[in-house]
């Protein structure tokens, strides 16, 4: 175990310089920051743009902007009732958290433990502070995860067996704690893409950064101007006094004027503008920036967003394979805990994308599939905000019985459900005046 566990920090220590590379770029700490030349007396100001921060969250904001639909294949609502229970004390953010990990660093993983009240939790552990052994069929074998305490030197780590959870202290393996694993597996799910934004534009995005504080420091050196004097003599308190006074005195035939300097504003425009231009190509995305097309319908914006979403059905797919585990070993846990047996293949996982959708164009292509075979659930499930389309159904059916109840009532004083006789109801206000007045619903007696 020792051997083994030695060949995993010695592989997560490898990483981490990278990984943290990959997370500082997203928190605006880019390397324009450490490694910008400088010049003596020179304005040094740096300037940058964080294009991986902007995509990773503009990424996070369409794939889960709006919330994940789970929807039972078998229809048995109670599945989706005890996952929305057993997980309603989780952060309403977690998903998109573990979306913004997947994207800055390409792995994520989530731990499963539960808490001292008994309740089934998650923890997203980005590949800074976890390490995993996944077999060829993608399971997780084993499972390290780096970690301080407050107030305390040492380093630990927690090892995740599939029937044991170790604690150590780092770099010396002193063993602190022994526990169970109640799931008999390692409790720990993961997803990954192969290429992240960092990947694909963190030169052009440093290119950009050195570029653009180039131009900013050439425009503030000394200025946009020089005074040029010619014919006199300047001495240095003459400076400060025309600094603070504006007022310069030199003698008659001296000749000042000012020596303006020549940028080539339109050559640092150009190529910042090819920077721009190619960090957007290679990612996919939409400037915003640029003037819009004439036609700005929700299908022209599907149609420009159709690389982007290429790349964020990837991350999608991932994520359904962590909620997919995730299901899994929530199941396993009320099967211990209540004895309720749910297949997580029942559950299927739907993502909605966060983009504008044209309403009165869908709802009229809804209204025109009359002739078309498909069930009312079916045609639910096209409308964006529709989260449920089984539980709308069941609204619906639960509304129209409410509604026959209410029609149902009997008005004792109505005449034709009142009177059999079709006599004249006298309308004198005494109850005992009133035919079948103990009758109060059709059917009662």
């Amino acid at each position: 175990m020792i051997e083994t566990l030695n060949l995993c920090s010695t592989k997560f220590y490898s990483e981490l310089p990278f990984n943290k590379q990959k997370y500082n770029y997203y928190q605006d700490r880019h390397d324009i920051q450490e490694n910008y030349k400088t010049q003596d007396r020179r304005s040094n100001q740096i300037a940058q743009c964080n294009f991986v921060g902007i995509f990773i969250d503009q990424e996070t904001s369409y794939i889960l902007g709006k919330p994940v639909t789970l929807i039972p294949k078998n229809g048995d609502e109670s599945i989706i009732m005890d996952i929305d229970y057993n997980l309603a004390h989780w952060s309403r953010k977690h998903n998109q958290a573990l979306c913004t990990d997947l994207g800055i660093y390409g792995k994520v993983f989530e731990l499963y433990y539960i808490n001292e009240d008994g309740e089934f939790c998650a923890r997203i552990v980005d590949p800074k502070t976890g390490y995993a052994v996944i077999d060829e069929n993608n399971v997780v074998t084993l499972f390290l995860h780096f970690y301080r305490k407050p107030f305390d030197f040492n380093e630990y780590v927690d090892v995740y067996t599939p029937n044991e959870i170790i604690t150590y202290i780092n770099n010396t393996y002193q063993e602190v704690s022994r526990n169970v694993n109640i799931f008999g597996r390692v409790p720990v799910a993961f997803c990954h893409i192969n290429r992240t934004i960092f990947d694909m534009i963190k030169s052009l995005n440093d290119s950009f950064n050195i570029t653009l504080s180039n131009g900013v420091n050439e425009n503030s050196d000394l200025r946009s101007s020089f005074l040029k004097i010619t014919g006199a003599v300047v001495k240095e308190e003459d400076i400060q006094f025309f600094d603070s006074k504006g007022i310069i005195n030199v003698p008659k035939d001296a000749n000042i004027d000012f020596l303006i300097k020549e940028l080539n504003d339109a050559f640092l425009k150009t190529i910042l503008q090819e920077l721009n231009d190619k960090i957007y190509e290679c990612t996919g995305h939409i400037n915003f920036s640029q003037q819009p097309t004439s036609n700005t319908s929700s299908l022209a914006l599907r149609g420009r967003l159709i690389t982007l979403e290429q790349r964020c059905q990837l991350m999608s797919d991932s994520i359904a394979d962590i909620i997919s585990t995730r299901l899994k070993f929530l199941f396993q846990y009320l099967k211990i805990r209540d004895n309720k047996s749910y297949d997580y293949k029942n559950v299927d996982i739907r993502f909605t994308p966060n983009v504008p959708t044209d309403l009165l164009m869908l709802s009229n292509m809804i209204s025109q599939l009359g002739g078309v075979e498909l069930s009312q659930e079916t045609k639910l499930s096209l409308l964006p905000f529709v989260e449920n389309p089984r539980l709308e159904m069941q609204k619906i059916k639960s509304e129209r019985q409410n509604n026959l109840n209410a029609d149902a009532f009997v008005n004792p004083y109505d005449q034709a459900n009142g009177n059999d006789n079709n006599d004249t109801v006298p309308d004198n206000g005494v109850p005992s005046d009133v035919p079948n007045f103990n009758i109060g619903v059709i059917g009662d007696e």
